[in-house]
């Protein structure tokens, strides 16, 4: 679930960065918490299927997962694909998308600045804006990269 909400944040930053009104609309705060609450409830109700491959084991009298070649095949296959590799892709992306995003967003500012009548202020504005765009694309970065090593 933790993956989860991470791909989750980067869909939010992604909005957020977007050139797009329609899409920055996402970027609410109130949006965000239903989001959450509806990925939390997802990933309390999507792997309810599993219940039944488990088994009572009469001997030791626990409860254990059945392993029969088809049922180890999906539940492997689902939790790789679920719980790795699909939010991965979708940090990635994401990330990426955001990279394109705060590039045309410089670019934008650059032709907007005019160079006749650039002033101390106006830099000082665009290089905090700059640092702040990279750290944020650090942290994602670092942040994506730590959980699809992990």
């Amino acid at each position: 679930m933790g993956r989860w909400l991470v791909a989750v944040a980067c869909i939010d930053r992604y909005a957020l960065t977007s050139r797009s009104s329609r899409i920055r609309k996402f970027a609410q705060v109130h949006i965000a918490r239903y989001t959450i609450a509806c990925t939390i409830v997802a990933w309390l109700i999507l792997p309810i299927h599993m219940i039944i491959y488990y088994e009572i084991n009469p001997v030791a009298n626990i409860c254990t997962l059945s392993y029969s070649g088809s049922i180890a095949f999906y539940h492997s296959t689902y939790t790789i694909t679920m719980g790795d590799n699909l939010p991965a892709t979708i940090m990635i992306t994401t990330a990426i998308l955001i990279l394109y995003n705060l590039v045309m967003k410089r670019n934008l500012r650059r032709q907007q600045v005019n160079p006749n009548n650039v002033t101390a202020r106006s830099n000082a504005n665009s290089s905090a804006q700059r640092i702040h765009d990279q750290q944020a694309l650090v942290m994602l970065f670092v942040q994506a990269s730590f959980y699809c090593v992990v």
